[in-house]
């Protein structure tokens, strides 16, 4: 699982967007230098997000007010001191995090901070999306020790493209999780077929326009009908370049 943030104004300049990966602590806050910049602090480096707003809390005590940080389940979003509320966006609810509160977020969301500053986390799960249980009822899988096993390439293709069509029911960035992660079963499973690098190529589009617009206005509603029938065409391709190879 992988997870980061970008600047939500950023998100339809995909060519430069700046995904800031929360490998481990991330402070957000304000520059105390009379310029407003935001800033994302990581251990390694400090990173201007392009925004300027005087509404951010600035550091307290060499702490940042608000902090981001992996957990097993998805990003931790801590309202560590910032006296105004820091609100939480996801595409089922909103809640405001008072000083000294925290949330788990398994998904993406928006965070707003002082006025005009949101800022995008996303969860980036790759693969495992169906649980043990699943893997052992729907694809007739086995457990030896903590190994899965028994699932061919084509049967494991086949689940992934089912889940990705029947994401087009529900929202944008339910259908983006499961984008990406056809995307990288396709990638980490190359098959010699003139179809290979075609499909490859369109889940990579397909998957980095869902993030764009996962993070806009709509991202919780669902699939319009042309994105339908591109999604369900590009599932049956994907399903059945294993299936000819198996």
């Amino acid at each position: 699982m992988k997870s980061y943030l970008t600047p939500k104004r950023d998100a339809t300049h995909a060519e430069t967007v700046r995904r800031i990966p929360i490998n481990g602590p991330v402070g957000l806050y304000r520059l105390d230098d009379g310029s407003h910049a935001v800033i994302a602090e990581t251990d390694d480096e400090t990173i201007e997000l392009g925004v300027r707003d005087a509404a951010v809390s600035r550091k307290k005590g060499g702490s940042a007010p608000v902090e981001l940080l992996p957990d097993a389940r998805g990003i931790r979003v801590r309202n560590q001191n910032s006296k105004n509320p820091v609100s939480v966006k996801t595409t089922l609810r909103e809640q405001q995090l008072a000083e000294g509160e925290n949330t788990v977020i398994k998904d993406d969301c928006i965070i707003e901070l002082g006025i005009t500053t949101e800022i995008r986390a996303t969860v980036e799960r790759d693969r495992n999306t169906l649980s043990k249980e699943e893997l052992k009822e729907k694809l007739g899988m086995k457990q030896e020790g903590d190994v899965m096993e028994g699932v061919s390439p084509a049967a494991h293709a086949r689940a992934i493209a089912v889940n990705f069509r029947k994401a087009t029911n529900e929202s944008v960035p339910e259908c983006r999780k499961y984008a990406t992660e056809l995307k990288n079963f396709v990638a980490e499973h190359e098959v010699e077929d003139p179809d290979y690098e075609p499909v490859l190529d369109e889940l990579q589009q397909v998957t980095k326009r869902l993030e764009n617009k996962s993070s806009g206005a709509l991202r919780g509603s669902g699939i319009d009908e042309e994105w339908n029938e591109e999604i369900d065409l590009l599932a049956d391709r994907a399903e059945k370049l294993y299936g000819r190879a198996d």
